[in-house]
């Protein structure tokens, strides 16, 4: 792999696949090694999380499919494939599936749009389209962590989404050196946020059939 994902995030990745993580793993505190912890919501279902993994036809509502086009657009619509299309559908539905609402996902994907185009304006000339859709997936599961009281482990994350892609500790390690770039900051100004989470939950009222925004 070449760019940000291989030589500043993923040194050590060989998309030669991983060995089988289990459901869960000890997560630190946003001050050590990376960010995140052990609880989640709706008690251990994120730990005994059944989510399918179909990658040619991952469950879609029609609220994944807005977000996802508003998502892309904060990104600026960087060049990703079909597949990484996909990935990002099935982190949706994880974050979905564990019991997050859609005001709590928005939030996420807010932070994660705003993480992508600092670590995309780094080394995104560097990067395809697979290393693209994985940085932002990385990327929500960062936001996830900082942003919520509750999160679901990064085992999860990776066994669901990261699986055949690289291995855990390699996972850890992209963290740690994504957290580095951004100088260990990841709160964002609350004029951005703002502007970005509105337009993101504006969407998804959209969605619903809610046209007051």
């Amino acid at each position: 792999m070449t760019g940000i994902m291989s030589e500043t995030l993923f040194a050590e990745s060989t998309l030669r696949g991983c060995t089988s993580c289990p459901d869960t793993v000890k997560s630190s505190t946003p001050t050590s090694t990376h960010v995140g912890s052990q609880s989640s919501p709706g008690g251990s279902y994120c730990t005994e999380l059944s989510v399918e993994d179909d990658r040619e036809s991952p469950s879609q509502s029609p609220w994944d499919i807005h977000i996802l086009r508003e998502f892309l657009y904060q990104c600026r619509e960087p060049d990703i494939d079909e597949n990484s299309e996909k990935l990002l559908l099935r982190s949706f539905e994880l974050l979905q599936r564990c019991g997050y609402s859609p005001e709590d996902i928005c939030t996420v994907l807010a932070h994660a749009s705003s993480y992508f185009l600092d670590a995309y304006d780094e080394c995104g000339a560097d990067m395809d389209t697979v290393e693209v859709g994985n940085l932002m997936v990385l990327l929500l599961y960062i936001a996830h962590s900082y942003v919520l009281d509750e999160t679901c482990p990064l085992g999860i994350w990776h066994k669901h989404l990261f699986n055949g892609y690289c291995s855990l500790r390699e996972l850890d390690g992209a963290i740690v050196r994504f957290m580095a770039l951004r100088e260990y900051i990841l709160r964002l100004d609350d004029d951005e946020l703002e502007d970005s989470y509105d337009s993101l939950i504006c969407e998804w009222r959209r969605s619903q059939g809610l046209l007051d925004c």
